[in-house]
């Protein structure tokens, strides 16, 4: 299971949250990763370059997806979901 945050990168507000189960593959490859990313120092510097690389590589979702070393789809939210959340719709008070 893994909790998602939607966030307006704009206005910082989040917009919404969900929650979803992972295959086996997903989850293992999240683990690593993390693990990975534990089990080396922290450098601020690095880490901003580094991410602003990958902006530069990739302007959009569809191209990061590429490079992806695991993916796992995440249907949409049935109509009847979205009256469930605590949050309201984006754009909404």
């Amino acid at each position: 299971m893994a909790y998602m945050v939607l966030v307006d990168s704009s206005t910082e507000i989040v917009e919404g949250l969900r929650v979803v189960e992972l295959d086996v593959e997903m989850a293992d490859s999240l683990r690593d990763a993390v693990a990975r990313q534990l089990a080396r120092r922290s450098d601020d510097v690095a880490a901003s370059e580094e991410i602003d690389a990958v902006y530069q590589r990739h302007p959009s979702t569809q191209s990061l997806l590429s490079e992806a070393t695991s993916v796992q789809m995440v249907p949409r939210p049935r109509s009847d979901d979205t009256a469930r959340s605590s949050f309201p719709p984006p754009g909404r008070p």
